[in-house]
């Protein structure tokens, strides 16, 4: 029994001795951000060894400089927020793998992809779309989970393989930066020519 005692003593201090990180007042738990800091939860399997879950906040450093406050997406970053709105965007992205397959298109995929021809999935597809509007790609998925369990499922995998395998991160980088830097090109041209009118 003292050994346990000594045991969870050294471990508070340990958590109390953890910088830069600091350990959470407030009980807060999950991603996001208090006040400048991240929220992070020890989860590995050490941590769970040795009972050391708590959660505990780490200070955010932006690249360049840059900070963003916390509240301005809801406590979450904008790298993580980005991640949610692109979550929809691949779940667009596999209903468009699977309606080619499905209806037996075989451009990318080489011949096997007319096996794959099923009118009947395409229709359950187009008609949950018309139903319910894809602006939310999970609860757009858990509703097409209602309908028809296998096509939702085969929808989860798609999304899921084309964001690890086949979407370019590179390309959209580049092209984010292109499209931004044209953008302000463009509307700091319009200034201009609006200050000599």
């Amino acid at each position: 029994h003292r050994s346990e005692q000594k045991k969870q003593q050294e471990r508070e201090e340990s958590n109390r001795r953890r910088l830069p990180c600091l350990r959470s007042e407030n009980g807060v738990e999950g991603d996001g951000e208090v006040d400048g800091y991240e929220v992070r939860r020890r989860d590995d399997e050490r941590a769970k060894q040795v009972g050391d879950e708590e959660a505990f906040l780490v200070p955010v450093v932006r690249a360049g400089g840059f900070y963003v406050p916390s509240e301005s997406f809801g406590g979450l970053s904008p790298e993580r927020k980005a991640a949610t709105a692109m979550k929809t965007l691949f779940t667009m992205c596999a209903v468009k793998i699977v309606l080619a397959q499905l209806e037996g298109s075989s451009a990318g995929r080489g011949g096997s992809a007319f096996g794959s021809f099923n009118p009947e999935a395409v229709q359950t597809i187009y008609k949950h779309l018309d139903e319910v509007p894809l602006k939310n790609g999970d609860e757009w998925l858990r509703g097409l989970m209602q309908k028809d369990r296998l096509l939702a499922l085969r929808l989860v995998e798609v999304r899921e393989s084309y964001i690890k395998e086949g979407f370019e991160w590179d390309s959209m980088q580049k092209a984010a930066i292109k499209e931004m830097e044209s953008s302000n090109i463009e509307i700091l041209r319009e200034g201009a020519e609006n200050m000599f009118k």
